[in-house]
């Protein structure tokens, strides 16, 4: 007994049936690829690069207030310093005891904390 029902698998109508069904797949797949997965990675590559500048941006903005605070504390550490140098050459008596002061205070400091250096 002999089943013909498995031997149209194998028939001529079967064949250009399988053909296209392939073509329409790809087909499909050509489709997809035009209007879906090109303008996504269009999308995706604009967003990249909106993310890269704003980030260029805000690297550039943040730069630029860190070297004005530095400076700003520049300029102030050179004005302190320039008035603490014309006090100690207006004032040397001064000068010299509050530095005798500062080094008793930092020996009892010292020696307070138990250190023997």
């Amino acid at each position: 007994m002999s089943l013909k029902f498995f031997s149209f698998s194998r028939s001529p109508h079967t064949e250009a049936l399988k053909n296209d069904m392939r073509r329409v797949a790809q087909d499909a797949a050509m489709v997809a690829q035009k209007h879906v997965v090109e303008p996504a990675a269009d999308a995706m590559r604009g967003a990249v690069d909106s993310a890269s500048g704003a980030a260029k941006g805000a690297v550039t903005n943040a730069r630029t207030f860190v070297n004005k605070q530095v400076n700003r504390a520049e300029h102030a550490a050179s004005k302190q310093w320039d008035k603490a140098a014309h006090w100690v050459n207006s004032n040397p008596v001064s000068s010299l005891g509050i530095a005798f002061a500062a080094g008793m205070v930092f020996s009892a400091i010292s020696g307070l904390s138990g250190s023997k250096r």
